[in-house]
């Protein structure tokens, strides 16, 4: 049995989170529609974090999906290449948009995808790939950047659990087309409910924007290319949480600590179950 102290515990609530909602209840700030505010702060501060241009808060890591595969352009006869280990939340938004899921092995050391096997389910119709960092492990993104190159199809990282995370000195988000993190409340960053999405590509950005961002199109768009859109947009709304945003802002300021914590238990219980006879902990 492993018994954590309980300073030690994920998820970790401190008296700053808490204050911070607080600060926005008190304020009158339960909602806002407009991109500014906290949501705002959050955004610019999360882009900044990970090395990427553009940056956009969400209400859940599964909202940022649907919305990468509608970015890249996913419909009807599109295939995307996702892991066959993952969340569900990797692969219904790709039926959502009208795509068809294509599953490739995993590295059995790591539980990530497979770049070779990657390589071998692309097809004519493949619109996208997407590499999932799970339980926070990153993909093989040199392979895969490689793959993504060669054919020019988009990589589109799930990175709900990695949030820190780095590649060849780079931080997970910041290497695919489009990063789609999870601030759910068992997240390394948590905002309890909420998701942020990054980029470099200004009309990804911009297209993510019309689909679930009503109230906002106008004053977040950087280019006037779907400015005829309006204000309603696609009318989805994936808007987040005022409250999220300021969970997540404290958040941000302790993750490297956090992540810390968590890294050193995590080389603890390798060392010990490495071990363990017919046991391999993971690579």
């Amino acid at each position: 049995a492993v018994t954590l102290p309980v300073e030690d515990r994920w998820p970790q609530i401190s008296q700053r989170e808490i204050e911070a909602v607080v600060a926005l209840l008190q304020a009158g700030e339960i909602s806002i529609a407009g991109g500014g505010g906290v949501i705002g702060e959050l955004e610019r501060k999360y882009a900044e974090w990970i090395g990427v241009k553009y940056s956009l808060a969400q209400n859940n890591g599964t909202s940022t999906l649907h919305s990468a595969y509608f970015a890249v352009g996913v419909g009807f006869g599109d295939e995307v290449i996702v892991p066959s280990y993952t969340w569900h939340a990797t692969v219904t938004p790709i039926m959502h948009c009208g795509g068809t899921p294509i599953f490739c092995e995993i590295d059995p050391t790591t539980l990530t995808a497979d770049a070779e096997d990657i390589e071998k389910k692309i097809t004519a119709r493949t619109k996208a790939i997407c590499v999932v960092h799970i339980w926070g492990n990153p993909a093989d993104m040199g392979a895969i950047m490689g793959i993504s190159k060669r054919h020019g199809i988009p990589v589109i990282e799930d990175a709900s659990h990695a949030h820190g995370a780095e590649w060849g000195g780079k931080k997970i988000g910041s290497i695919g087309h489009i990063g789609c993190f999870s601030l759910q409340g068992s997240k390394p960053l948590t905002g309890g409910e909420g998701g942020m999405i990054t980029t470099n590509d200004v009309d990804l950005f911009e297209r993510m924007v019309i689909l679930g961002h009503y109230g906002r199109i106008q004053n977040t768009l950087m280019t006037d290319k779907y400015r005829q859109f309006g204000d309603s947009g696609l009318g989805i709304k994936y808007r987040a949480h005022p409250f999220a945003a300021a969970m997540a802002l404290v958040q941000l300021e302790r993750i490297e600590e956090l992540n810390e914590k968590r890294a050193a238990w995590v080389a603890e219980l390798d060392e010990r179950l490495e071990k363990i006879a017919g046991v391999t902990p993971v690579r």
